[in-house]
C-alpha cells in the first residue's frame, strides 16, 4: 500500500511538553451573569439588542477565558510560556510550590523582578531559578497543574 506522508510533519518535531493552563470550572461560574445583565442594561433602549448583546457576550466571555490562558512549553531545549522564551541552559534549580505555600511566594516573597505567569484559579507553582548574570530576572513563577512533570522534563532536558 502507497502512503502518502506530509514531509513538514516529518521534520517538525513535537513538543516535549505543553500545556494550557485553564481556569477551574468554577471561574465560569460569573461569566452565566453576562447575560442578564447586559440584557437588563440594554432592554431599556431595545430589548432586542439587549439579547443580542447579551447572547454575544455571554458566549464571548468564556471563549476569551480558555484562549486568553497561558500556555507553557518545553521543546527542543526552550521553555516557553504564553510570550516569553527561556533556554533551559540558564535554569540553576526547579522547585515545585505547595498550595499552602503559594499565597506567598505570589505575595510577600514575590520578587519584583520575577517573571510571573499566574492562573487565578489554579494554587500548585514552579518556581524556576536562573543563573543567568545578563538576565536581572531571578526566578520564573509559573502556575500549573503539572509541575512535577515540567520539573522532571526541564531536570532531564538540562545541558
Amino acid at each position: 500500500m502507497n502512503e502518502r506522508v506530509n514531509p513538514a510533519a516529518q521534520t517538525r518535531p513535537l513538543p516535549d511538553y505543553f500545556e494550557r493552563v485553564l481556569p477551574s470550572l468554577g471561574s465560569f461560574l460569573p461569566t452565566l451573569a453576562v447575560f442578564p445583565t447586559v440584557l437588563l442594561a440594554l432592554f431599556p433602549i431595545s430589548p432586542v439588542i439587549g439579547y443580542f448583546a447579551g447572547g454575544f457576550l455571554g458566549l464571548l466571555a468564556p471563549i476569551l477565558m480558555i484562549t486568553m490562558s497561558p500556555t507553557i512549553k518545553i521543546a527542543n531545549g526552550i521553555l516557553t510560556t504564553s510570550k516569553a522564551k527561556l533556554p533551559l541552559a540558564v535554569i540553576s534549580s526547579v522547585a515545585l510550590i505547595a498550595k499552602d505555600q503559594a499565597f506567598a511566594e505570589r505575595g510577600p516573597k514575590l520578587d519584583a523582578r520575577a517573571f510571573v505567569v499566574f492562573q487565578a484559579s489554579v494554587p500548585e507553582l514552579v518556581k524556576i531559578e536562573l543563573k543567568d548574570e545578563k538576565d536581572p530576572t531571578p526566578y520564573w513563577l509559573l502556575s500549573t497543574r503539572r509541575g512535577s512533570e515540567i520539573k522532571r522534563l526541564i531536570e532531564i532536558s538540562k545541558p
